[in-house]
């Protein structure tokens, strides 16, 4: 029989194939896929291919090994983002792993279209529009997840060098200005819950992202000068307002490493 020809030819009295023989007997490799292999004269070709580790074996061990390098939110969202690379059940060869099929992976991702409310009447649902080019500043967190993940089989050994060095991040988008009249500005904080004034004063004040503001301390307020430093990790969305008291022009959030916020709204006293 074939097969029986194809064990004789790769055992001891013939090509002594004992790598791939060891395998078939461990379970890692099918007599079949042997056999095809044997028969198409791809012995090497097999090797080859046996050689090259599935990657989406390790991405549940990356998800482990960042839970105290990264906030869990990060973590959550570097997942996702990789998942579009690596997909979980389908087998992704150590050797597709590289820098041009990660830049084509980044030039191809779109955003998801919005979804539409139902109509109140029936009617013929029309297709939706298609996906869009995500910005910049996310395509550059899609790459920050992969090279998150090289950089973690780089340190693991599962591979030897970074495949994803020389994969240029995306130019950062730039800062979206946001013009809000002062009377609106005043009506959110008036009517926000306590103690959430105050943090919305600064924010629409002074242009400070979120985790700056949150991340004030007491020794950041200075109650004689009555202002507030906030230490901005990374150029944020300016906001400014018109109609400031006195005719003077609102501030402007720059994205700078501080931002001050006078405390004009909290005193009562521009």
């Amino acid at each position: 029989m074939a097969m029986e020809r194809m064990v004789t030819a790769l055992g001891p009295k013939g090509q002594r194939a004992w790598d791939l023989l060891e395998r078939v007997v461990k379970g890692t490799l099918t007599l079949g896929h042997l056999f095809d292999a044997y028969t198409h004269n791809d012995l090497e070709g097999l090797r080859a291919r046996l050689q090259d580790a599935d990657l989406g074996q390790h991405v549940a061990s990356w998800q482990a090994w960042l839970v105290d390098r990264v906030s869990a939110d990060t973590r959550a969202h570097y997942g996702a983002h990789l998942a579009s690379l690596i997909v979980p059940g389908i087998v992704y060869p150590r050797s597709r792993f590289t820098g041009p099929e990660v830049a084509r992976w980044l030039a191809t991702r779109t955003a998801l279209p919005q979804k539409r409310k139902r109509a109140a009447k029936g009617s013929r649902r029309a297709k939706d529009a298609p996906g869009r080019p995500i910005s910049g500043a996310t395509r550059r967190k899609y790459l920050g997840a992969a090279q998150s993940f090289a950089t973690y089989l780089v340190e693991m050994g599962a591979l030897t060098a970074n495949p994803l060095r020389d994969v240029q991040a995306p130019p950062p988008s730039k800062p979206r200005v946001v013009e809000i009249a002062l009377a609106d500005v005043l009506r959110i904080v008036e009517n926000a819950p306590a103690p959430y004034p105050a943090l919305f004063a600064l924010l629409y004040g002074a242009g400070v992202e979120v985790s700056a503001a949150l991340a004030c301390i007491e020794s950041d307020v200075d109650t004689e000068r009555r202002e507030v430093r906030a230490r901005a990790r990374r150029p944020t969305p300016a906001i400014a307002w018109s109609g400031w008291p006195n005719g003077r022009a609102g501030p402007r959030g720059t994205g700078e490493a501080t931002a001050w916020y006078r405390w004009w709204y909290l005193s009562g006293d521009p």
